[in-house]
């Protein structure tokens, strides 16, 4: 029986419902002395900006009482005090959600901070924060009250869902968090081949997961609604091909995403948590040309979340972009791009898991050599990544990551670029200021910087960026 201080923790959640009608205010009308027509004088009411009768606040809030005296922590409460955030207006015979969550102890003075929050669907109305001190007194056993909601208090089992889980990416994340222990389910749309593959890796793994068979451009919602598992986060790895129709990229990218997560709302605000990752792509920074289906699903996808960020990152949902540079798949081979200086699917899972566990910005744009974090733009700051997935060439790989990095230090300095550059497209004649003289200029101070020489005829040959680092790989000495 939970009783005692140390007997709760942070994360506890308890949900009930009630609803009010205008017997209830009444009732408390006679207690308060609130006689306001507000409350109950409909001609009245639709002269004002609600247009309709509305419950009073502490009629509404009522239950936080019986959230501390009998729920956290029961009978030992001691209510200090509270903070309400009166949101929307609240109707009467509305059917309305409480969901109580200690969201943080003081073990010094033994005092819950409890989070409730007054909400239907997707609409919040109340957000109350409550200090409650749970008492030490010694109370004889057999006058103390058994707790009506014991079992309430017992955590759900947790999932990952994985889209575009059968994605080198995918299938990436899916094995390090299947390593984890996370339960998995894994979004494909169809049992094949690779699916079977991945069945068996995960299985000498030990990983508990299952596959969903979904077709992401056509949801069909009964097969989310009957997944048993709570759902505590989504990965949205999902993509269709660079070249598909604009319809295509919003209904997997953003679509999908959409409807999954208006399915899953309702739980996650009862438990006060849920989190979504979103795979998008630093394409929506560089702009390629003729991929502009490809940016405006994965844009509209990022406004989207935004949207989701605004309104409910105050009440325990999480958010993250991870917007990707070029990673060395099959889905880049097929684009022709030149991949041998990618990302590695190990890299892009490694932060997915380093974001689960240590939530900050809602962006992280990860490139070769280097990560930025920020909320609505990649602007709070910059680190070198330091960690090179093996290849069984680690020391060369992490020489030529940090050498890629110095270069593109060197040509942000030399032409004066801003923090956004398209590298793949810097050349002679393509890039303001970078003329003829301008070249030998730059390559003089190449050869100052790293102390190497280069040729007449090198210096013919090197006419871009990618050029350059590819000549100065073959010149410095591992």
């Amino acid at each position: 029986m939970k009783n005692n201080y140390t007997d709760f923790n942070i994360g506890d959640t308890y949900v009930f419902t009630k609803k009010y009608t205008k017997k209830d205010f009444e009732t408390f009308s006679e207690i308060s002395g609130d006689t306001n027509p507000i409350h109950f004088n409909e001609e009245y009411a639709k002269e004002t900006e609600f247009k309709s009768i509305i419950v009073p606040l502490h009629l509404a809030v009522a239950p936080l009482s019986a959230i501390a005296g009998v729920i956290f922590p029961g009978h030992r409460s001691l209510y200090l005090s509270h903070d309400l955030k009166a949101i929307n207006p609240i109707p009467y015979d509305t059917e309305l959600t409480y969901s109580a969550k200690i969201i943080d102890k003081n073990n010094r003075d033994s005092v819950l901070t409890i989070r409730t929050l007054i909400f239907r669907d997707k609409e919040i109305f109340v957000e109350a924060i409550q200090k409650i001190k749970v008492r030490e007194d010694n109370i004889p056993e057999s006058l103390i009250p058994l707790n009506p909601v014991e079992s309430l208090f017992k955590s759900p089992e947790n999932a990952v869902l994985i889209t575009g889980a059968l994605g080198e990416i995918g299938r990436r994340i899916a094995m390090d968090l299947g390593k984890q222990g996370k339960y998995l389910i894994l979004c494909t749309k169809e049992i094949d081949d690779r699916a079977k593959d991945l069945a068996s890796k995960l299985t000498l793994l030990g990983a508990n997961y299952e596959f969903l068979e979904l077709d992401l451009a056509d949801i069909n919602i009964k097969k989310i609604r009957d997944i048993k598992i709570n759902i505590a986060t989504i990965i949205h790895a999902a993509s269709p091909p660079v070249f598909s129709s604009l319809y295509k990229h919003m209904d997997v990218s953003f679509g999908s995403l959409n409807t999954i997560f208006n399915e899953l709302r309702y739980k996650w605000l009862c438990q006060q948590s849920g989190r979504i990752i979103f795979i998008s792509s630093s394409a929506t920074q560089f702009q390629p040309q003729g991929w502009e289906n490809y940016i405006a699903g994965k844009s509209a996808t990022e406004n989207y979340l935004k949207g989701i960020l605004k309104t409910y990152s105050n009440y325990g949902l999480g958010v993250n972009v991870l917007s990707i540079g070029l990673v060395d798949t099959a889905f880049s081979s097929e684009l022709g791009l030149d991949s041998s200086s990618a990302l590695l699917p190990e890299q892009v899972a490694e932060e997915v898991t380093s974001i689960l566990e240590h939530p900050k910005c809602f962006y992280t744009w990860l490139e070769t050599s280097y990560k930025r974090i920020g909320t609505f733009d990649f602007i709070e700051d910059t680190t070198h990544l330091t960690k090179v997935i093996n290849r069984g060439e680690v020391l060369k790989h992490e020489i030529e990551n940090d050498l890629i990095t110095q270069l593109k230090i060197l040509f942000k300095d030399f032409f004066n670029f801003s923090e956004i550059v398209d590298w793949n497209n810097l050349g002679i004649n393509l890039t303001p200021s970078w003329d003829s003289l301008r070249h030998i200029e730059l390559l003089m101070t190449i050869e100052s910087t790293f102390t190497i020489k280069i040729t007449s005829e090198e210096i013919d040959k090197t006419r871009s960026f990618l050029e350059i680092y590819s000549l100065l790989k073959t010149k410095v000495i591992y």
